[in-house]
């Protein structure tokens, strides 16, 4: 299913991120960001980036 799909493709970028010293961060209910590991965001900070930049719907 769609759900499962989903779950798998998180996963994956669990690992890809855990690889790199990076986090993966849940930012909504279906809407995830991966951090590099130099990299540190706030809330303020990463709904202004989005915004700004037009990935936010």
């Amino acid at each position: 299913t769609e759900k499962d799909v989903s779950r798998r493709i998180i996963d994956f970028l669990s690992g890809v991120a855990y690889a790199n010293g990076g986090k993966i961060k849940r930012v909504a209910t279906n809407t995830y960001i991966i951090i590099p590991y130099n990299v540190d965001l706030t809330g303020d900070d990463l709904m202004d980036e989005l915004e700004n930049n037009g990935a936010y719907y």
